[in-house]
């Protein structure tokens, strides 16, 4: 019998009738008894070798726990016969309790846990070990010329590009995920000014960085307020400045990199700075894909679903923006998910 990896991850079940050797087969796999012919071999490494071994989760149908050691303590004795960090331990400790929802329970000693808990700890166990590094997924990141990027794309030479904006004739060439940020442009405000609109702006000074043009900034917003005066600034953190001195009632530019300025304001000065919720300009982002893999696209856009249905989303925000940051994704952001 062989198994071959597929194009994209799925799972494979095994399903037989009693006595006909499921249990069997999966014991040959992990090593626990020998074949009486034949050889069993996972990712082209004898099944019972230490390289193979070091690849597999497994959880049995009755699994043995020590049962004087708590949840989040046994996952990191796991962790450790695996070879993990104890960064990398205590990082999967607590995303793998939240997955099978143990978090409550993590310094529970496992006697005190009904049968249904243990079994959502040997799930736990089982899966201790990155996905990636199960599945001997390693992920090559590439520094690409923009001009080359889509044709890259379309040719599959590059699986997926993520923070590609939809423009007109790349859906042509390539595919795109659901959009998991819009990105685009906007103002941010001093929280104590009266200025909640983009109307509030007429006649009123802006920091405007120096990598968007006048003429751009001009276009942008004679389309939605005339009269906006621009102070050219190095960059958006000088922008700040300004601001902070009250020589501008703004600072426009990338709303990603004004998230990103106030977030570094908040540690000082927490809900100092939001980010008007008119933008200025829209950009949805999603991630590029190569046309003639259906699959891998429709993997990513689940996964981007689950994660933003889950508070992934948010936790990957927080540690980019800030935990305590006051602004809360881009301006009227919610991710589109599809009906189960």
């Amino acid at each position: 019998m062989k198994v071959f990896p597929p194009e994209t991850i799925r799972n494979v079940a095994l399903v037989g009738h009693n006595g006909s050797g499921k249990t069997t087969t999966f014991k040959l796999m992990l090593g626990l008894i020998y074949p009486d012919r034949g050889s069993v071999s996972l990712w082209g490494e004898p099944a019972n070798s230490p390289e193979s071994k070091s690849r597999i989760g497994f959880l049995p149908e009755n699994p043995y726990f020590y049962s004087y050691l708590t949840a989040a303590e046994s996952l990191d004795f796991y962790g450790r016969l695996f070879g993990l960090a104890k960064k990398q331990r205590r990082e999967r400790v607590h995303e793998l309790l939240a997955t099978v929802g143990l978090e409550h329970a993590r310094n529970r000693q496992l006697r005190k846990f009904s049968r249904g808990m243990l079994q959502r700890v040997g799930i736990a166990q089982a899966l201790i070990k990155n996905l990636s590094t199960d599945l001997n997924i390693k992920p090559r990141f590439v520094v690409v010329n923009p001009i080359e990027l889509i044709p890259l794309i379309a040719e599959g030479e590059i699986q997926m590009a993520p923070g590609l904006s939809h423009k007109i004739g790349w859906e042509q060439a390539i595919d795109f995920s659901v959009t998991y940020f819009v990105a685009g442009t906007g103002v941010a405000v001093s929280r104590g000014s009266s200025i909640r609109k983009i109307r509030h702006l007429k006649r009123k000074k802006i920091a405007l960085p120096s990598s968007i043009s006048n003429k751009m900034a001009d276009d942008m917003f004679s389309k939605m307020i005339p009269g906006v005066e621009f102070v050219s600034t190095k960059n958006v953190f000088s922008g700040f400045e300004l601001l902070k001195e009250r020589k501008v009632v703004g600072v426009y530019g990338n709303i990603r990199d004004l998230l990103n300025c106030i977030s570094r304001e908040d540690e000082e000065k927490p809900g100092s700075f939001i980010v008007i919720e008119e933008s200025i300009s829209k950009t949805p982002c999603a991630v590029g894909v190569p046309p003639t893999d259906a699959r891998w696209r429709e993997m990513i856009d689940f996964s981007m679903m689950k994660i933003f249905e889950s508070g992934e989303y948010g936790k990957i925000y927080e540690k980019w923006f800030g935990k305590d940051s006051q602004t809360k994704y881009s301006p009227g952001f919610t991710m589109e998910i599809w009906p189960k």
